[in-house]
């Protein structure tokens, strides 16, 4: 089962294309999960991160064997970053991001 937030089409297909020649009813492949996150990483964004990869996890026919995180923002803190990605990597053994617009750093 694909968990899924805020996609469009060609972020679909990106995945598609990218490996998981196993797919859903829906065309999506069947072995990952997907989040997306736009705003700030700044304190205290570590624990949305870490709700929501609780909450797929949790999910029924989840899995843990992949995650892709759509991430659009304008920066923040590394300390934050370095939290997030531990808590990711805690939950699922492969995390990818897409980032399709920008990353920028905080000034």
């Amino acid at each position: 089962m694909v968990t899924r937030l805020h996609l469009d089409e060609d972020v679909r297909q990106r995945i598609q294309e990218d490996d998981a020649p196993q797919h859903d009813r829906e065309g999506w492949p069947s072995d990952l999960s997907v989040l997306s996150f736009f705003g700030p990483l700044v304190d205290r964004t570590e624990g949305l991160f870490r709700d929501a990869a609780e909450a797929l996890v949790a999910a029924p026919g989840a899995t843990t064997s992949k995650l892709v995180v759509v991430l659009e923002t304008h920066g923040g803190y590394i300390e934050v970053v370095l939290r997030i990605a531990e808590i990711l990597r805690y939950h699922f053994r492969r995390v990818e991001f897409i980032v399709p617009n920008y990353a920028t750093p905080r000034a």
